[in-house]
């Protein structure tokens, strides 16, 4: 027979027993309500606070127990405060969607977070944690998770518990420096999101099982530690991503040709990359409506490229382009050609920018 603590046993208690205090707000009317700066600004109003912005500005952490007298609250910034623990008192604001501790010295998180039950939005950007307790699986209706500039070197039972967060959609993971060498096989798991953030990453290649995230929509591997050569063959299974961002990966020297298999594709970003030459499949990215291909080494342009007949800004500048193709010209969507600091001449620019006089052109 498993028994709890006397303190786990009270703290349940009162989980269970404290009701929903207030109506929620929606996002709309909770933007316009009162942002109490202060928790004794904040004590003259007790049912009708809704907001509390304390970033920078807590006195002491025994004062946050305080925050359980406010039934209504559904939003809390407590970011910049040197916090190095939360009280397990957070627990019981049970109207609470919106959590920010970003910029703490928090290395762990009270067990019992998962009684946020209503809780959309988590922000833990630059703190020291490693792992995240196992409540947090039952925060159900949690949106938005940031554990960017985190230590986190348990990644694999991270990603094991946020599997089971079933309304999860974005996932920021992004570094300033010393990110995860590699990512865990089981981030295949994480179907449900639609966004993942590894901005300023620390990776060489991506787990094949990235393939898996089958609703993916936004994947940001931009500003590389100088490290990714190259994207698994994987890549191309994401039949749902929209926007891909590779940019300030220097020793990226080639896409794969599976990213033809990205038929969603809108945006493909790879500025300051050392891509020499595109696979032919890219000129199979029929949805394609952006593509910033700027600062690399590309030194031609394939015919094929009027296939892409929905591309509306093209940016080429800062490439070993001495011409382009005639094909170009027939880009019906076309408003933007950018092709500054490549090898063309002026009377090829000339002609050029006459062909295309329904399109900005800069060179």
């Amino acid at each position: 027979m498993n028994f709890f603590t006397i303190p786990t046993l009270i703290f349940i208690l009162m989980a269970v027993s404290s009701p929903i205090y207030s109506q929620f707000l929606s996002p709309e009317a909770l933007s316009k309500t009162t942002v109490f700066r202060s928790i004794e600004e904040a004590l003259a109003s007790k049912e009708t606070v809704y907001r509390i912005n304390l970033s920078g500005r807590l006195d002491d952490v025994e004062s946050l127990e305080q925050l359980t007298q406010f039934k209504s609250l559904q939003w809390l910034k407590l970011s910049d405060n040197n916090l190095s623990e939360l009280p397990e008192s957070i627990c019981m604001l049970r109207n609470l969607e919106i959590l920010d501790l970003d910029d703490n010295l928090l290395s762990s998180l009270p067990d019992n977070i998962g009684a946020l039950h209503y809780l959309k939005k988590l922000s833990l950007n630059g703190n020291r944690l490693n792992k995240l307790p196992k409540s947090v699986s039952m925060l159900s209706k949690l949106e938005e998770l940031d554990l960017s500039n985190n230590p986190m070197e348990e990644l694999d039972a991270v990603f094991e518990l946020l599997a089971k967060t079933p309304n999860l959609t974005k996932l920021y993971l992004n570094y300033r420096e010393n990110g995860p060498s590699e990512l865990p096989e089981n981030i295949g798991g994480l179907k449900q999101i639609k966004l993942l953030d590894l901005n300023g990453h620390n990776l060489a290649t991506l787990p094949d099982n990235i393939g898996f995230m089958e609703n993916l929509e936004e994947l940001n591997l931009s500003y590389g530690q100088r490290k990714l050569e190259s994207l698994p063959k994987t890549i191309g299974l994401l039949n749902n991503l929209k926007v891909l961002k590779l940019n300030h990966n220097y020793l990226l020297s080639e896409l794969p040709t599976s990213i033809g298999l990205l038929q969603s594709l809108e945006v493909l970003e790879c500025h300051k990359c050392a891509l020499s030459e595109l696979p032919k499949s890219f000129y199979e990215l029929y949805e394609l409506q952006v593509a910033d291909l700027s600062n690399n080494q590309l030194k031609s342009i394939s015919t094929d490229i009027i296939d892409l007949d929905k591309m509306r800004i093209l940016n080429l500048d800062k490439n070993d382009l001495s011409e382009l193709p005639i094909a170009i010209t027939n880009l019906k969507s076309l408003k933007s050609l950018q092709i500054k600091n490549n090898k063309f001449t002026e009377s090829d620019l000339k002609k050029l920018k006459d062909q295309l006089f329904f399109v900005e052109v800069e060179f």
